[in-house]
């Protein structure tokens, strides 16, 4: 499974919003901090707040934000549906149904179950 590049911005960002907890976090800080272009920022941050791993306070010009629930509770899966959607790295060429289509199917049910076991604060 080769996860996207703004998958693993989105680990880093929550990784430093759960290691900065008592600090401000500003688009600016956070994206000098993590090393992320700021003109995907606001595509990552728009998926996270939407399946509420994160959350923001603020004006628009001003936000600050932060984890939208305790780092233990947000599984790698959690990351993963939220920035890369449901149908993630398991489909194949065809468009029929076919035995590829089965065994992919089983692949991430297994993958599914794996990576909710895990939370991110496992990982980082």
């Amino acid at each position: 499974m080769q996860l996207q590049v703004i998958t693993r911005e989105a680990i880093r960002i929550l990784h430093h919003l759960h290691k900065h907890q008592d600090e401000k976090h500003t688009k600016q800080s956070i994206t000098e901090a993590v090393g992320i272009p700021s003109s995907r920022f606001a595509r990552i941050i728009l998926k996270l707040r939407s399946k509420g791993l994160i959350s923001s306070s603020g004006t628009r010009q001003s936000n600050s934000y932060m984890l939208g629930r305790p780092m233990s509770e947000i599984s790698f899966y959690d990351v993963v549906l939220a920035i890369e959607g449901e149908n993630y790295n398991t489909h194949c060429a065809k468009h029929e149904h076919c035995k590829i289509h089965d065994f992919l199917q089983v692949m991430r049910s297994s993958m599914i179950e794996t990576m909710q076991s895990k939370s991110i604060v496992d990982l980082v």
